[in-house]
């Protein structure tokens, strides 16, 4: 089989979109995450999985790129199953997180949507001299450039990336992902001199006179070791360092139709040994003297291996190679551990057993070296040259790309330390401020829209000040009343979709159990403390004076900014107070003027979904005095029934209750009342702060695009922490810079205009689904879904395992909800009914 043109095809598929986000989903987003400890680079996977998972993939890929310039390297040469994989808790419940090709996902975005995560500073530091264009050179080099030092790199070759452009099979790392992250280099204003030896074509004296005030050695090992066997020159006999280089850059080499054996057990033999196959060698052979397991090798590339079922011989030190009238013929081995022997026919035998440093004394002769020439380390990443410094293969004996984007970031951080009084870290690389999120809201202004909802999340000080300090732009302090509830144990469930985190979260929770006072004392030191953070008190009454007083309270002695009034708690129904309220429209309007008389700070009124028409009773709090609205609350449910007990859950000795349901299950329903309020001629432009189901950015922006102003969260919060405002802000204004957008308040409420009463929907077309047959992958989900459950308009190629559209295609796209398969199944082509005008129509 003729495999060359797989030389440069990459052999390990991306993700797509939703793949990424399924695989993100199933990371338990640890605290204190041993995967995030795990990488040398500090790349932070945790970070960059939430951020997927949440769909902040522009946030992943900066996360990424702060901490290790050379991301989309690494996220295909990195050994995962040895560093962050490894210490993966998912892999205790099933298997780990696949976080290489997270991050694979997460800069391919960046790289498609043309993103720039780092933004050049102005270099106005020192001259920084970097020998060496490898992984260690481009780490340190791009880390001083956004310190603001003029780097110049320096590579005696002609083409720049050292080992990642010369050393390794572009089926693992295609040199236009290498030229990609050199071009980011670039683009903080680091220069490059190609074909410039340092020591031979200029001195370190002339760089000196160039006024360059620090160096930094990364010269890598470009040597390789031989064997030194009888008839190592014959012709034939290669080294690795040669023959990749040699097969990347594209020369001639005699490999197809012969028998080639790799002499080695590491990463360089297996991708010697791909790249021959790849070549149309015959046969290849791996030969090491070492047992299979002790093979320092990646497992990926041993995968790789035994996918393409090479012959490996294990336990065998080569003795010679074998030549007739001056051909080789092959190279004996004896055994290791044994007296056994073997004998390999070969065209040509490549040795792949490791490298040397290259000679450094031809820049510095002065320069301390340990005993196989590399570098030696006097502190850190000094040498004994002052100022002078190493990094990378030069100084670890030849590791991983991560390992030396690691020792560069430290060797920058050493010469920053060296040059300037003040060092800098180098662990976090900020790039321009995003769009601002300030809003105003009930006249309020707003830092960002994302404000704890009044629940357990936010019910007391520590709590909200860890909130505030992660990013949150408010708080709305769980709800006070002069009544304290004795709270059941427990109080909480869950419902799940096929192992998925929680889509619904019910709670049995009540108002806040400590006493009044104490919830005051909190709130006034938390306004306080974050005078410039936006405070809403919510409380709760069951009588117009109760109302009033608590009104009062929050207004002089708690010094909220706004006021929630909570009319919706499912489960203070008992007290008559809570929803029990929020569907009488008359106590709403008696209540809100209740708070009115209380306060002058503006009110939200907050309404129970548990009703048909939240018009009527939003309407009544617009009348008695508020300011706005806030929807929805929880909705009564029952989650599930205890099969064997016979009661719902959770259980309480025996019994439950019908209470609260919440999250990502409640969205539609929330997006609909907030939209159904703003439609309504009574209530058009009022202050909406939206709630319910609020996760990812995205959720968010739905909100904003309904008509809401301000929005609060609770039970993503319960599942993932206050860490997820990042992902929201980061991602709603990565939004709005994309779009064009000057403004949050632009956005809001531009989709009302485009909803309308279903009557009034066109209906003079059908949209027939196109089915991509490449695609499909012969499951027959399409076909199930339309003849069950439609209106049986796909047909079935049984020997084929193909589906087909047919006449009976109404356009509902059934099809296309259920296809497992991203982008198989789309809108195809558009077919008016009978004696209908066409007309021009947006898919």
């Amino acid at each position: 089989m003729d495999t060359s043109s797989n030389y440069y095809k990459e052999h390990i598929r991306s993700y797509t979109q939703s793949e990424a986000i399924q695989e993100a989903s199933r990371c338990l987003l640890c605290h204190d995450a041993p995967c995030s400890k795990n990488c040398p680079a500090g790349t932070n996977p945790s970070s960059f999985i939430r951020s997927i998972r949440f769909e902040n993939f522009a946030g992943a890929a900066k996360t990424i790129r702060e901490a290790n310039i050379l991301g989309a390297t690494c996220s295909r040469v990195c050994p995962y199953s040895e560093l962050c994989e490894k210490e993966c808790k998912r892999a205790l419940l099933d298997k780990p997180i696949e976080i290489g090709l997270l991050q694979r996902f997460a800069t391919e975005y960046e790289e498609e949507n043309d993103l720039t995560a780092l933004t050049k500073v102005e270099l106005s530091k020192e001259k920084v001299a970097v020998i060496g264009s490898g992984p260690a050179g481009l780490a340190a080099s791009a880390s001083l450039a956004l310190k603001g030092y003029k780097v110049t790199i320096f590579e005696k070759e002609s083409v720049l990336g050292g080992v990642l452009s010369t050393g390794i099979i572009p089926s693992r790392l295609p040199q236009n992902v290498v030229d990609s992250e050199i071009q980011k280099v670039k683009n903080l204003g680091v220069e490059f001199i190609a074909k410039c030896e340092v020591g031979k074509d200029i001195t370190v004296d002339e760089l000196k006179k160039q006024g360059y005030k620090s160096l930094l050695i990364a010269t890598g090992n470009t040597n390789s070791k031989m064997m030194g066997i009888p008839n190592s020159n014959a012709p034939g006999v290669l080294t690795a360092i040669d023959f990749l280089a040699k097969a990347r850059a594209g020369e001639q080499i005699q490999v197809k139709d012969k028998r080639i054996v790799i002499v080695g057990g590491g990463d360089v033999a297996f991708d010697s040994s791909l790249t021959a196959l790849l070549q149309t060698a015959k046969k290849v052979s791996i030969l090491y003297r070492r047992r299979h397991q002790d093979m320092p090798a990646t497992k990926e590339e041993l995968e790789i291996a035994f996918d393409l079922k090479l012959d490996i011989y294990t336990n065998f030190t080569p003795t010679e190679y074998t030549v007739e009238k001056g051909i080789l013929k092959g190279i004996r081995a004896k055994g290791t551990y044994d007296a056994s022997e073997i004998f390999l026919d070969a065209d040509i035998v490549i040795e792949a057993i490791g490298q040397t440093a290259y000679d450094i004394k031809k820049i510095f002769p002065e320069i301390q070296t340990e005993k196989n020439g590399s570098a030696k380390l006097i502190e850190g990443r000094k040498t004994n040259i002052n100022g002078v410094f190493a990094a990378g293969d030069i100084t670890n004996g030849g590791q991983t790309v991560v390992l030396a984007v690691k020792e560069g970031k430290e060797a920058a951080q050493e010469i920053d330390k060296y040059l300037s009084a003040k060092p800098h870290s180098f662990n976090i690389i900020k790039s321009k401020e995003h769009k601002s999120l300030e809003i105003d809201f009930c006249g309020v202004k707003c830092v960002n829209p994302f404000f704890l909802s009044s629940s357990p999340v936010g019910s007391n000080y520590d709590m909200c000040k860890k909130a505030l300090e992660t990013g949150w732009g408010g708080i709305c302090y769980k709800t006070v009343g002069v009544f304290i509830p004795d709270e059941c144990s427990p109080r909480f469930d869950a419902t799940a979709k096929e192992s998925t985190p929680f889509v619904g979260f019910k709670n049995m929770e009540q108002i806040s159990d400590k006493p009044l006072e104490k919830n005051l004392e909190m709130m006034a030191k938390l306004k306080k403390d974050y005078p410039e953070r936006v405070l809403i008190a919510s409380i709760m009454g069951s009588t117009e004076e109760e109302w009033t007083k608590l009104a009062s309270l929050v207004t002089e002695v708690a010094k909220a900014d706004i006021i929630e009034c909570n009319f919706s708690c499912p489960q203070m129904t008992s007290h008559a107070m809570g929803s029990d309220v929020g569907q009488n429209p008359d106590l709403v309007k008696a209540y809100t003027k209740a708070v009115k008389r209380g306060t002058h700070l503006p009110i939200l009124a907050k309404m129970t979904p548990n009703i048909g028409n939240m018009e009527i009773p939003a309407i009544a709090a617009m009348e008695g005095g508020a300011t706005g609205i806030a929807a929805i609350n929880t909705i009564k449910a029952i989650t599930a029934i205890d099969s064997d007990r016979f009661v719902c859950l959770p259980v309480v000795n025996g019994k439950s209750s019908i209470s609260g349901y919440s999250g990502k299950a409640v969205k539609p329903i929330a997006l609909r009342f907030i939209t159904q309020m703003l439609q309504h001629p009574s209530l058009k432009n009022i202050p909406i702060s939206g709630m319910g189901g609020i996760e990812t950015w995205r959720d968010a922006l739905e909100f904003f695009l309904v008509g809401s102003s301000n929005l609060q969260v609770t039970t993503s919060i319960m599942q993932y922490g206050y860490r997820i405002v990042e992902d929201m802000k980061e991602g709603l204004a990565h939004y709005l810079s994309v779009k064009g957008f000057k403004s949050l308040q632009e956005i809001v409420g531009l989709a009302l205009r485009n909803i309308i009463p279903a009557e009034d929907l066109d209906r003079d077309f059908k949209i027939i689904p196109k089915i991509d047959l490449d695609k499909c992958i012969g499951c027959g989900r399409c076909y199930i879904s339309c003849y069950d459950a439609a209106h049986q308009a796909i047909d079935w190629n049984s020997e084929l395992r193909k589906p087909s559209v047919n006449d009976n295609c109404v356009g509902c796209h059934l099809c296309k909800l259920v296809c497992p398969v991203e982008g198989c199944i789309t809108a195809g082509e558009v077919k008016f009914k009978p004696g209908r005008k066409t007309h021009d129509i947006i898919k």
